[in-house]
């Protein structure tokens, strides 16, 4: 008796699995990688404390400039800060990675979960200061032209932030009082 169910029943459970039915829905989409770099006259410590530090995401980071992540220092894996972009869209950045005077990583995750982006803050020392590198990985669905327009509105604000980020920084370091 057991049998004659079993065996229709395994026959009917093959043939749904052949019908497409719960099966997921994959699709490819472009990501685009941006880069910019620059210079610094300082060391990697005062560049990272000030990069890391709340209160200083309005001058070098708009993305960040929310009321709420003037109190936020970036220490730890886990730690999120609000974001806007350019776009109006809004979510958070979370910290998925970080080693302290090095390497900085956050996942922005929008509130509607349209687009996955990845950004990173990377020092390197050199001789005489350090190369700054910022990066901004995201997936984009938009046709070929919207998709370039957008990648040169990111890289844009990628230049614009590093260039803010060494201004206050070596002016920083220019206003500091001499020991005596």
């Amino acid at each position: 008796m057991l049998r004659r169910i079993l065996i229709p029943l395994c026959v009917l459970l093959c043939c749904a699995a052949f019908t497409g039915e719960g099966r997921a829905e994959m699709k490819q989409v472009q990501t685009a990688q941006v880069h910019s770099q620059l210079h610094v006259d300082a060391a990697a410590a005062p560049i990272w404390a000030y990069v890391t530090r709340g209160s200083n995401f309005e001058d070098w980071m708009p993305l960040w400039n929310r009321p709420r992540n003037a109190r936020i220092n970036l220490v730890q894996v886990g730690n999120w800060l609000q974001f806007i972009d350019e776009w109006n869209n809004k979510g958070r950045s979370v910290v998925t990675y970080i080693a302290r005077n090095k390497e900085v990583r956050l996942a922005n995750d929008p509130e509607d979960g349209s687009f996955m982006c990845q950004v990173k803050l990377l020092l390197e020392p050199d001789p005489h200061g350090t190369v700054v590198h910022l990066y901004e990985q995201y997936t984009d669905e938009s046709p070929a032209g919207e998709f370039n327009a957008t990648a040169q509105k990111v890289q844009a604000g990628l230049d614009r932030a590093l260039r803010s980020l060494k201004t206050e920084v070596e002016g920083r370091k220019r206003t500091v009082p001499r020991r005596r």
